[in-house]
């Protein structure tokens, strides 16, 4: 049991798309967090750090 559990990660490490699909699953996760993150910010927090969270539509705009 424990070699075909270890043959089966060693194939899918293998595999093309172990990685790009580890980093697919990692970047939808950062985006729920960063939007839950973004949905429970205090205005204070928005005023102490300005460049990070206080740009909105005009500092994108500028930054494309």
């Amino acid at each position: 049991m424990f070699n075909r559990i270890r043959q089966l990660w060693s194939d899918l490490r293998a595999s093309l798309w172990f990685v790009p699909g580890l980093m697919i699953v990692a970047s939808i996760t950062a985006a729920l967090a960063i939007i839950d993150v973004d949905s429970t910010i205090e205005v204070e927090l928005l005023a102490a750090f300005p460049r990070v969270f206080g740009l909105g539509a005009d500092g994108s705009r500028g930054m494309l």
